[in-house]
């Protein structure tokens, strides 16, 4: 039996080896506001690459920069490839610590997608909202809390379909 986990544990370890795909992460943090708030953050994702020479084994994929406003509410994210052209930058519109407003532009300020974010009473957040770059509806997030503040459900739907389903008499809740 002690063999046989030997055995199965070798060949784990040679197929994660071998796998030129595998993933690595990198994240730099600054801090620029000697209160010790976050003020600039880089996130870079590397494949690992397991032909290549030891020591020049992790690719850049691409990289994320991400900028903090003084309360450390992100404000900006810029989504950059390994060649430093930027992909797309998400923008974060704040109010009372808590992100109200998501939009997505490509490299060249083209709208690509918007998140309306809505919360409840208690300040928890209720929805989602997410248009596309014309302003259509997408995808809705809604998200359900126990008495005590805990997140206990959260799913998602198209609008299109939960449209059809409103109007379809055997979907109807009386």
């Amino acid at each position: 039996m002690m063999k046989t986990m030997r055995n199965i544990f070798l060949f784990f370890v040679l197929f994660l080896i071998s796998s030129s795909a595998a993933m690595a992460q990198q994240s730099t943090l600054s801090q620029d506001d000697p209160s010790g708030k976050l003020s600039k953050m880089t996130e870079k994702h590397f494949s690992i690459d397991v032909n290549r020479e030891a020591g020049n084994q992790l690719v850049l994929n691409k990289y994320f920069v991400s900028e903090f406003d003084k309360d450390g509410n992100r404000v900006v994210d810029q989504e950059f490839d390994a060649t430093e052209n930027l992909l797309k930058k998400y923008s974060y519109e704040n109010a009372e610590g808590k992100c109200q407003k998501l939009v997505i532009t490509d490299a060249n300020g083209k709208l690509i997608r918007t998140v309306i974010y809505t919360y409840n009473e208690k300040g928890l957040l209720e929805n989602d909202q997410s248009y596309d770059g014309a302003g259509v509806p997408e995808k809705t997030f809604v998200y359900k809390y126990d008495d005590e503040g805990l997140l206990r459900e959260n799913y998602s739907y198209l609008n299109a379909w939960i449209i059809r389903t409103k109007l379809t008499p055997l979907h109807r809740r009386k």
